[in-house]
C-alpha cells in the first residue's frame, strides 16, 4: 500500500505537467523527439520531488502512532528536501546573492 501511494504521488505530479509535453508534441519534425525528452525530464523531476514529499507525509502520519519514528522520518525528509533545494539553487556555480550581469546592465542603461 505504501509503494502504491508513492507511485500515485509520482504519477499525479507527472500527469499535472503532461499537457505541456502534449503541446510540444505538435511541433513539426522535432516535436516527437522533444516531447519524449521533456516527458522523461518531467518524470525524473516528479520522482525526485516525490521522495521527500512522501517521506514527510509518512512522517506526519506516524507522529500520531509512533512519535519517535515519525520524528526521525520527519528529520530525514526535511534533510533530503533541503539538499534538493540547495543543489537546485547553486546550479549556476556562483553565489546566488548577487544579481546576474544582464540585470545590472539593464539597470544601468535605464537609470
Amino acid at each position: 500500500m505504501r509503494i502504491l501511494s508513492f507511485v500515485c504521488m509520482v504519477l499525479g505530479i507527472y500527469l499535472f505537467f503532461s499537457p505541456i509535453v502534449n503541446l510540444i508534441g505538435f511541433i513539426p519534425l522535432v516535436g516527437g523527439i522533444i516531447s519524449g525528452i521533456l516527458g522523461f525530464a518531467i518524470f525524473l523531476a516528479a520522482f525526485l520531488i516525490s521522495i521527500p514529499l512522501y517521506i514527510l507525509a509518512t512522517a506526519i502520519a506516524w507522529l500520531i502512532f509512533h512519535p519517535k519514528v515519525g520524528l526521525i522520518l520527519l528529520g530525514i525528509g526535511a534533510i533530503i528536501f533541503v539538499i534538493i533545494v540547495l543543489v537546485g539553487r547553486n546550479k549556476d556555480g556562483g553565489s546566488s546573492s548577487s544579481p546576474p550581469s544582464h540585470f545590472l546592465a539593464y539597470r544601468q542603461a535605464f537609470s
